[in-house]
């Protein structure tokens, strides 16, 4: 099978029908039909089920399909990588859901507005990201982890080959806009004050056969409070849909360390926890990894990217670490080196 019928059978799937398939692609139906059966007999597999309505996959068909998209994405993104932009450093960076990483992202390139660059910040969940990283879909992955999601990484990132460097860790917070009626008072926060205010977060990932590391946002803080007693909660999705409903009303959410210069380039603060919270609280740890392939060489803009990481988050890391972590080198690929203080074995 070569890529062009690739192509055709995945736009057959697309159509849902052969004959609307030869029209966009401006072919004979017979001669899709013939390149079908080829495939079909090359593979020993039906791929479709053709009744009055049209076509449908079977099982077989649906796995060829799915795969089949894979390799055209790969094979595009190959072509796109070495047909175009050869004189362009590039850059793929896939983040947990989070401002410091973009935050880091946004100064590095404030610091190369003269160079070529194609790049492309991509922000979902810890899942993504480890996914992003081992299909070679992005170069480096950052990853916000607590013990508990720590402890399911841990094993995915060993049967992936995937190198993990803790960059910084922190504790949790409150966060709201600067000049909110909890700060102007100047007085410590209680649980009644909390109880007064509405909460707005990012939608929950809990673990699931889909969703192999959690991603429930600060959720040891989050299971300390009452959420019965908050009469609203709002779920997004987006760093730009939490930051506009704090800066626009009086919700409270929950954060870690600042961002550099937070309050002058965000409008938010962050600030501790009431005191009885503070005292229930078990050992709430967070804290950010770097992550990359193992026995790949790190790119110049790469290693650019990973200093400025530590240079702007990675003090304190060394922080309280969950079990698992080693001072031992993890073996960074040549040119980056891991210091002492972030690296630990996988």
């Amino acid at each position: 099978m070569n890529l062009q019928a690739l192509k055709y059978i995945i736009e057959i799937e697309r159509c849902g029908s052969i004959s609307r398939a030869a029209e966009i692609l401006h072919l004979s139906q017979p001669y899709l039909s013939k390149i079908v059966k080829e495939v079909e007999n090359e593979f020993q597999i039906s791929l479709f089920t053709r009744s009055k309505r049209g076509i449908a996959l079977t099982e077989s068909g649906q796995l060829f399909i799915n795969m089949g998209k894979d390799l055209q994405e790969s094979i595009d993104n190959f072509q796109s990588m070495f047909h175009s932009h050869l004189e362009y450093a590039q850059l793929r960076v896939s983040s947990r859901t989070c401002s410091h990483p973009f935050d880091t992202f946004v100064r590095m390139l404030q610091g190369m507005e003269e160079e070529k660059l194609r790049c492309v910040f991509r922000e979902a969940t810890n899942d993504s990201v480890i996914s992003d990283i081992y299909t070679n879909a992005a170069d480096i992955g950052i990853l916000m982890l607590d013990h508990s999601t720590w402890q399911d990484a841990q094993g995915i990132l060993e049967i992936k080959r995937i190198a993990c460097h803790k960059l910084c860790s922190s504790r949790g917070y409150l966060l709201a806009r600067s000049g909110h009626p909890l700060l102007a008072r100047g007085t410590p926060v209680t649980m009644e004050d909390v109880y007064r205010h509405n909460f707005v977060m990012y939608e929950p990932q809990p673990r699931s056969r889909y969703n192999l590391v959690g991603d429930t946002h600060l959720s040891e803080a989050a299971r300390m409070l009452d959420w019965d007693r908050i009469r609203q909660v709002v779920y997004v999705t987006s760093r730009a849909a939490l930051r506009d409903i704090l800066l626009r009303t009086d919700y409270l959410s929950f954060g870690l360390l600042d961002v550099r210069d937070q309050e002058t380039n965000m409008g938010l603060v962050t600030f501790p926890f009431p005191e009885e919270m503070l005292l229930a609280r078990r050992d709430d740890n967070y804290f950010f990894c770097y992550i990359y392939l193992k026995n790949r060489e790190l790119s110049p803009i790469c290693r650019r990217f990973i200093h400025y990481l530590k240079r702007y988050y990675g003090e304190g890391s060394d922080g309280l670490c969950p079990a698992g972590y080693s001072e031992e080198k993890s073996g960074p690929s040549q040119g980056e080196t891991a210091s002492h203080d972030d690296s630990f074995v996988l």
